[in-house]
């Protein structure tokens, strides 16, 4: 499954953490609360009945100062959705963790959301089940059911356990809870965990439409449609999706409209993708308008359109969503629907990099070390690659550099390609992987003038680091003279190296040498061996070469 799917299967779990829209704060307590927090619900409500605009939030700000952690979640809520004040996430945050510092528990809930989400700082999905899980020891019912759905789907750090799932619903359903109740009656008409009773299932399903079910619903349609902790089932996650969205879901529509739009296990309908995207936004959901841009973008279910997808990215990314602005930036970068401009691309940048959207902090460092729309900062480039290497891998940085340089999964860009490269190889995370792309690039001409001595120059590096593709790179080079005078003699032991490797070009070039004896004894079978086994892994060249000796694969 790719992230992006991840990223939408995540937020459509964290609805029931979050609340019906995006991020909702409620005031609601369960449990038998303690008078004081009585007391501190009673004061919120008060200020919330009796001031509007500024001196709400001044009245807000003053009960949270006291301690008071539930006037702490009501201004959470105030910076989220930048009513009254600017939006501000990191303000919003760190008035969620003075809720949850204070043993708040829908305060605890609604900081482990930020940990699944990594919104106004890190992500870390197994800290959000344990705050999450803190939660629902102190009463939250919320925290109660997200817990029970990993359960059921299997998340992060959390392994699938009908059971322990059952346990959790069965006394949120004595409750009259509509999503407990829809969620086991799934547990009782599949048998999972439970013995299986269809009758039950029946019973609880009617007790949840008289409840209210419709996100308990939309989990279930989500759960079938990437198939978390249960088979796939596109027709199921159609019938679940279609009930959550007749039901009253805030969200599902976005969800039915991804279904619409891609053609999944339906008849592919934009017209009808469009109107619940609509529908979506109507009710809140920021998601919305970045789903949309994101199918004009990549041409899924309608014709791509640049022009559409601008003003789709620039409304979501005032709202705050990072993702929208982090694409925006890229589009700035790339002059995809507007003008190119660098400057723009760093401010969007920015806003999507403070919440630590990884392609974004990418982008920007390569911005920054070229000095592009703004003041060169090369320190801070290396900084922000540093970060990425050490939250996602050296790995990750790579592969969005490769992203750049083929145009797979990104915007081809060759200039942010070389430039990502060297920004590795000076930091040292590339792990000769990127010093061997540098070399390749100054050898090939990608994005630069062609430069055989700066080319023999990283590609030594990458060699004495023992990357089997600089070997084979500077291989070519010495066969070609490329740069140096020719050395067949030193070209043959770096193809050799190379194959030892694993370098499938280094094996190409060893069989065709062995068929014909170049620079090393003639060897047909040798050079069949090495044509079959490349041949195996899909190189069409090589399968060729293996007819053309009369042998087929």
């Amino acid at each position: 499954m790719d992230s992006k799917s991840q990223n939408l299967i995540l937020i459509a779990l964290l609805s029931l953490i979050i609340g019906a829209t995006f991020i909702s704060v409620g005031i609601r307590h369960f449990g038998a609360p303690e008078h004081s927090k009585t007391q501190q619900n009673n004061l919120v409500q008060r200020v919330k009945d009796t001031k509007h605009g500024a001196a709400l939030t001044e009245a807000l700000q003053k009960l949270a100062d006291e301690g008071n952690p539930v006037a702490a979640r009501e201004l959470a809520e105030l910076y989220l959705d930048g009513k009254e004040v600017p939006r501000d996430f990191h303000k919003a945050r760190a008035l969620v963790e003075q809720a949850a510092k204070a043993k708040d528990p829908e305060g605890l809930r609604l900081l482990a959301a930020y940990y699944s989400l990594g919104l106004a700082g890190p992500r870390d999905e197994n800290k959000a089940i344990d705050i999450n899980a803190e939660a629902a020891s102190l009463g939250s019912k919320k925290a109660k059911l997200i817990s029970a759905i990993t359960y059921i789907e299997g998340w992060a750090k959390v392994k699938q356990d009908y059971s322990k799932a059952h346990e959790i619903l069965l006394p949120l359903a004595r409750q009259n809870n509509g999503d407990a109740e829809i969620l086991l009656a799934h547990l009782y008409e599949n048998g999972f965990g439970v013995t299986k009773d269809e009758q039950k299932a029946k019973a609880l399903t009617d007790a949840a439409q008289k409840h209210g079910c419709a996100e308990g619903e939309r989990a279930l349609g989500m759960a079938y449609l990437y198939g978390m902790g249960i088979p796939a089932d596109n027709e199921k996650a159609f019938y679940w999706l279609c009930k959550a969205v007749e039901d009253g879901s805030k969200n599902a529509p976005a969800d039915l409209a991804d279904v619409y739009a891609d053609g999944t296990g339906v008849e592919a309908n934009f017209q009808k993708a469009v109107a619940l995207y609509m529908q979506a936004d109507a009710n809140g959901n920021p998601l919305a308008k970045y789903r949309l841009a994101e199918r004009y973008r990549e041409g899924k279910g309608v014709a791509k359109n640049y022009a559409m997808t601008v003003p789709l990215y620039t409304e979501s990314a005032n709202w705050g969503d990072r993702y929208s602005a982090g694409q925006l930036g890229d589009m700035y970068i790339n002059g995809l629907g507007v003008q190119q401009d660098y400057k723009k691309a760093r401010y969007w940048l920015e806003k999507a990099a403070a919440d630590m959207h990884w392609d974004s902090m990418l982008n920007l460092a390569w911005l920054l070390d070229q000095g592009l729309g703004g003041d060169r900062d090369s320190k801070r480039a290396e900084l922000l690659v540093q970060e990425e290497v050490k939250e996602s891998g050296s790995g990750f940085v790579s592969n969005f550099a490769y992203k750049s340089l083929w145009g797979r999964g990104a915007e081809q860009n060759l200039e942010r390609a070389f430039g990502l490269f060297s920004i590795c190889a000076k930091t040292g995370t590339g792990d000769g992987d990127a010093e061997y792309w540098i070399g390749r690039t100054y050898a090939e001409g990608w994005g630069v003038p062609v430069d055989y001595k700066k080319a023999l120059h990283w590609l030594d590096i990458a060699v004495a680091d023992g990357n089997p593709h600089a070997m084979t790179s500077l291989a070519i080079m010495y066969t070609q003279g490329n740069g140096v005078e020719v050395d067949d003699e030193r070209a043959v032991k770096l193809f050799l190296k190379g194959a030892e490797g694993g370098c499938p070009g280094a094996k190409l070039n060893l069989a065709d040498r062995y068929r014909v004896g170049k620079g090393l004894p003639l060897d047909i079978e040798k050079s069949k061996a090495l044509y079959k086994e490349l041949s195996d892994e899909g190189d069409k060249r090589a399968t060729k070469a293996l007819e053309a000796l009369g042998e087929s694969n």
